[in-house]
């Protein structure tokens, strides 16, 4: 079977970026609004992949928004459906945050996959 370079790349995205998607448990006893919760990923983002000043309101925009529609979610949702809906709002999130980081920092946002988060 053939992988189209679109599909690798998402592919790779979706790994790189899936990191960032805290679980509920994550936030057990803090925080939990989107606000709170895009400010984490924020600081993520300042600490590791090294987001310059001017880059901080857009990278911040995007995870909110991310972090606003995803608690948006009815919870009532089937399984499989809400499943899709993450996949895509997370999606429009990577794209985002593609259009906004530097090479360099995407690789750094790479090689950060899979370490653990210094809470």
């Amino acid at each position: 079977m053939k992988l189209s370079v679109t599909t690798i790349v998402a592919a790779v995205f979706l790994s790189v970026f899936g990191t960032f998607a805290l679980s509920p448990a994550a936030y057990a006893g803090k925080d939990k609004s989107p606000e709170a919760i895009a400010e984490k990923k924020l600081e993520f983002f300042k600490s590791t992949v090294g987001i310059t000043d001017d880059q901080v309101d857009a990278v911040k925009a995007i995870l909110l928004d991310e972090a606003t529609k995803l608690a948006e979610l009815p919870s009532s949702m089937d399984a499989d459906e809400r499943k899709e809906k993450l996949k895509e709002v997370k999606k429009e999130a990577k794209e985002a945050l593609s259009s906004v980081l530097t090479a360099e920092q995407k690789a750094k946002l790479k090689e950060s996959k899979g370490k653990p988060a210094n809470n």
